[in-house]
């Protein structure tokens, strides 16, 4: 709570935004199981964001959803099914047809890219991520392109970043993290420049998974 108040006097305080209170989330990560619109830190949230529509899309989750803050009601929601979660982030296109989805594997945790209708959510087409469990993702400067990042290479190994090409889903470019117990985290982006953080563990990757593995199977029973 203490660093999310000292971030908020650091970044936002200046800015006119209200600080809406820090909440801990005891009702489980689910929007399928616990509709946003019911959570505590609900209505705080909606009162500081933008009119229009904005996606809610659960980490390690089957669950995608879409909310319109004119309304105040949910207007789209879809599972993403074929043995795969979805994980924590998505992206419109630049014409706002499509949606681009990152997920992973049940089985494996291998990451994919899934391409929905953005009205339907329906899914179109689907390309790798090329790595395991990926996360962030926002889209290349050259508008044909899509970053993602990745928790480990393919059959394990370093953090990568990797940019996609949107049209065919062949990787065009690939960076790795310095150190092997690094993990690449969320993208941001200055201009023509982006800048992805990092965070070290004081655990291999191998390590991570079966914590992360482990974590989801808790959360899977007490859900």
């Amino acid at each position: 709570e203490a660093n999310v108040k000292a971030y908020y006097n650091f970044r936002l305080a200046d800015k006119g935004i209200k600080f809406g209170g820090y909440f801990v989330d005891s009702e489980g990560v689910s929007a399928f199981k616990v509709p946003f619109l019911k959570r505590r830190a609900a209505k705080a949230v909606l009162d500081q964001m933008k009119s229009g529509d904005h996606l809610i899309v659960d980490k390690i989750d089957p669950h995608l959803s879409v909310y319109s803050l004119d309304e105040r009601k949910l207007i789209r929601e879809t599972q993403s099914g074929s043995g795969h979660e979805f994980y924590g982030h998505a992206l419109y296109s630049g014409d706002g047809k499509y949606l681009f989805a990152v997920e992973y594997s049940e089985k494996d945790a291998a990451g994919s890219i899934s391409v929905r209708d953005s009205e339907t959510l329906k899914e179109h087409a689907r390309f790798p991520s090329y790595g395991i469990n990926p996360h962030d993702i926002i889209q290349g400067g050259d508008g044909k392109s899509l970053l993602v990042n990745n928790a480990s290479e393919l059959g394990g190994g370093f953090s990568n970043a990797v940019r996609i090409d949107i049209g065919s889903g062949k990787k065009l470019e690939e960076w790795k993290a310095a150190e092997k117990n690094c993990l690449l985290g969320h993208f941001a982006r200055n201009g023509d420049d982006i800048f992805v953080s990092t965070q070290k563990f004081r655990f291999d990757q191998e390590e991570r998974f079966h914590q992360l593995w482990r974590a989801k199977k808790y959360a899977e029973a007490n859900r």
